[in-house]
């Protein structure tokens, strides 16, 4: 019969898994389906039932720290002339606020049958413009004008720490 090991829920300062010679490092459980990472004291790492959050921010390599990671949807209906851009699209981003420390990134879905040939040639392009608030444009240089119903506009921002 195979055995769980168990530990207690712990603290941040007393993790239920920790280091003999680091005791305020590991991991605990902070509730239900939420378990945390703790360096030093700190919750480092919390991962979920539906997500992961890097909760001090995240760097790769030797690159910029990334400080968060936010997303929002909205709906867009309309017509993008050939070599126009469209209005603006607000899209809420719950998070996001202004400055130059983000990197927007947009995308189109489109319902089936959506958009023709050229398409490829459609940019989708983002400021966080006030406090979560997201404004993306869609660029058509397809040389055709695309119309669009029901498709659904993504903001991905991405803010450095």
């Amino acid at each position: 019969m195979l055995k769980k090991y168990k530990a207690d829920d712990g603290t941040l300062a007393n993790p239920g898994y920790a280091w003999e010679n680091d005791p305020d490092t590991g991991r605990r459980l902070a509730g239900v389906g939420d378990q945390r990472d703790v360096v030093g004291g700190a919750d480092v790492l919390k991962v979920a039932s539906d997500h992961v959050d890097a909760m001090l921010g995240l760097k790769v390599g030797s690159g910029a720290e990334i400080a968060k990671i936010l997303s929002g949807t909205a709906s867009f209906t309309g017509v993008v002339n050939s070599g126009a851009v469209s209005t603006a699209i607000s899209v809420t981003v719950t998070g996001a606020a202004p400055g130059n420390k983000n990197l927007v990134i947009g995308s189109i879905d489109l319902p089936a049958g959506g958009y023709g040939s050229g398409y490829e040639q459609v940019v989708v392009e983002g400021v966080v413009s006030a406090a979560d608030t997201v404004k993306l444009f869609v660029r058509n240089s397809s040389g055709q004008n695309v119309s669009w119903t029901g498709a659904t506009v993504r903001a991905l921002v991405i803010q450095m720490a």
